[in-house]
């Protein structure tokens, strides 16, 4: 069986939610730091690491 594109975003984008829910509370304060970090200067990690791919020298992680 061959995987989609669009199946493999969603199978990612579930992954990183069930992540998130099950972060401890100070690994969470952590998380949006760095989200909050990386639109100061211009990033966009919430866009980019709920289904939409990656493009060369955008990701901040």
């Amino acid at each position: 069986m061959k995987l989609s594109k669009e199946l493999f975003s969603a199978g990612i984008s579930l992954g990183i939610e069930t992540m998130r829910k099950n972060l401890p509370e100070p690994l969470k304060i952590v998380e949006q730091g760095v989200i909050a970090a990386c639109k100061d200067i211009g990033l966009d990690p919430e866009h980019e690491i709920n289904g939409i791919p990656l493009s060369a020298g955008s990701w901040c992680g």
